[in-house]
């Protein structure tokens, strides 16, 4: 029996595929990473990318980003942001 990742890994590609024939409209596909480090002083500083892929046939525009998945009472932007256009 296949990996169940494999399983999902295949059909979200199918998915990505059907939508791409279906419409020209463009569509994003988000890949969000988070990496720990820990510091000498005992806390943890993490690290968080977000790329961006814009798929279609066509041209995307306006196009934002908002992170509102961390709790603001439990972790402080130390730099960057949490949204970007």
């Amino acid at each position: 029996m296949a990996n169940p990742l494999v399983k999902a890994f295949i059909a979200r590609s199918f998915l990505v595929s059907a939508a791409t024939i279906v419409s020209d409209s463009p569509f994003i596909v988000a890949h969000k990473k988070a990496s720990l480090t820990r510091l000498k002083s005992g806390s943890k500083c993490i690290s968080v990318s977000i790329d961006i892929y814009i798929e279609g046939f066509s041209t995307a525009y306006d196009v934002s980003l908002v992170d509102y998945s961390w709790l603001q009472d439990a972790f402080d932007v130390t730099s960057g942001n949490i949204s970007q256009s």
